[in-house]
């Protein structure tokens, strides 16, 4: 099955000025129901308090903004049609919340921020024994060559990804062009996240959906196959 990575995207074409957020509007910051309070990979025990999102006066507010709550962990921040084509395709392992959005004197209602819960990975998803890893250099500049890594199961995982964010944060976690699951019948046709790709994937057929309907402000970054 052929997946496509998806980032934000920060092209000002699209999004008008960069960055496209300036910051969040929180009446409660010290409450216990802060975002601030998440954890990464994890969903929140409590309804999180995510403020209200203030979009810089010369951005556009595309179907998928820049997420400001990324210091807590990878999530993405789609309008109601995008979340709709994504619910309908699968959307396991992530939680939805409802945010606001402002710019200058407007409010915009009906966005949603999907945070990730559950990963590929940790879902216990991933043949880690058909899987190769390394740290390769991003840049040519970049000190240290190609390092190999035995990575084996989950709990290897996150050692080597804390290892690489601790002393080689010029390299990336290099694993092929392919990916190999335990079953790949359980993996979702929507969106899913993967660490050790380090970013979204959205199935193929999602993607033309998307793109079908005309929505902005993702694009795709590269592709994996997933067996």
């Amino acid at each position: 099955m052929n997946f496509l990575k998806v980032v934000v995207d920060i092209d000002e074409q699209v999004i008008g000025e960069y960055p496209q957020t300036e910051g969040i509007i929180c009446l409660n910051a010290e409450s216990g129901r802060s975002y601030k309070n998440m954890v990464p990979f994890e969903l929140p025990n409590f309804e999180p308090d995510l403020g209200i999102i203030k979009i810089c006066d010369k951005s556009i507010v595309t179907d998928v903004i820049e997420n400001p709550y990324r210091t807590t962990g990878p999530g993405l921040i789609v309008g109601q049609k995008l979340y709709e084509l994504i619910r309908f395709s699968g959307l396991s392992g992530f939680g939805s919340y409802p945010v606001t959005l402002t710019q200058g004197n407007s409010i915009t209602i009906g966005y949603h921020y999907l945070r990730v819960g559950e990963t590929l990975e940790s879902k216990g998803l991933v043949d880690f024994d058909k899987n190769s890893f390394s740290l390769k250099p991003e840049y040519p500049w970049a000190k240290g060559g190609e390092i190999a890594l035995n990575i084996r199961n989950y709990s290897d995982l996150i050692e080597a990804l804390k290892m690489k964010s601790s002393n080689y944060l010029s390299h990336y976690l290099y694993h092929g062009e392919t990916l190999n699951l335990i079953d790949n019948s359980k993996i979702e046709q929507g969106l899913v996240y993967s660490q050790i790709a380090g970013t979204f994937l959205m199935s193929a057929t999602l993607i033309q959906s998307i793109q079908a309907h005309g929505l902005t402000g993702f694009k795709i970054s590269g592709s994996i196959e997933v067996y």
